[in-house]
């Protein structure tokens, strides 16, 4: 007697989940690599206060396949998973996550990880796309040719996806946001995730902390201009009262590469 089509669904839901774990360990090690990639460079050090690396843990993978129908998104466009492309489309299995202090930074670090994408032959799969609400930061990113995608839920983030240089193509999620980004991002992530909140007030409490959160990036903005304390070296813009160079943002390379550790939570 045939299966049907929802047993078939959950057993092929199975099979996929068994593949990602008989092939952990590709995903670990290109983890790894982009991870070093990032915390060991010379470039970014500066620019970086911290970076956070994680695995999709097999039961998240499980829930997002059936959430998802057994399909993922690839450059906007809908493509059925199967064991044979799951690391390639599934393009969260591996993430890193930067984060750093003064949105202008940004532009340079997305410079730099260009020029990691390309000196180590990875391939820039999609991204960057910033996704945001702001209509001024959506202006900002247009305004340097930076891809954007409206988010009704608020979040802020820049997104990237690389795949490794491998026979078997593993993907990476990269995602760049600031300090006050991460607060919110955090926030949302412990109380929506994996199952979004049945309180439909969270929803409107996120919604104001988001622009609670954009008035304060202005205002980081504004005391960095104001106060002059020099990151020009890290960020290229050069404050009004600019002062001989300080100690770089995010602490010593020592403290950026131990707040580089993997971490369990989910990007």
């Amino acid at each position: 007697m045939p299966r049907s089509p929802r047993s078939s669904t959950r057993a092929n839901i199975a099979e996929l989940v068994e593949q990602y774990r008989s092939q952990q360990e590709l995903v670990r090690r290109f983890l790894g690599q982009i991870q070093g990639y990032v915390s060991d460079s010379n470039s970014l050090g500066p620019l970086i206060h911290g970076v956070r690396a994680r695995m999709k843990d097999p039961e998240h993978l499980h829930r997002k396949l059936e959430r998802n129908g057994c399909r993922a998104a690839v450059n906007g466009r809908q493509t059925r998973v199967t064991k044979q492309n799951l690391l390639r489309v599934v393009n969260d299995l591996a993430g890193i996550r930067i984060l750093h202090l003064y949105p202008e930074q940004f532009y340079k670090i997305d410079e730099h990880l260009r020029a990691i994408f390309k000196e180590e032959s990875l391939t820039l799969v999609e991204g960057p796309i910033a996704k945001t609400w702001d209509d001024d930061t959506r202006n900002r990113f247009l305004a340097r040719q930076i891809a954007v995608a409206q988010e009704p839920s608020m979040y802020t983030s820049v997104h990237y996806v690389v795949g490794s240089a491998s026979q078997v193509m593993v993907t990476c999620e990269i995602q760049v946001r600031t300090l006050i980004e991460e607060t919110w991002g955090e926030l949302s992530h412990s109380i929506n995730y994996p199952s979004p909140s049945p309180d439909s007030s969270f929803d409107d409490e996120l919604r104001v902390l988001a622009r609670i959160g954009s008035s304060a990036l202005r205002m980081v903005e504004c005391i960095q201009a104001r106060h002059g304390r020099s990151v020009a070296a890290a960020t290229g813009v050069v404050g009004k009262k600019a002062r001989a160079p300080s100690r770089a943002v995010g602490g010593s390379a020592s403290t950026r590469r131990s707040s580089a550790s993997p971490s369990k939570k989910r990007l």
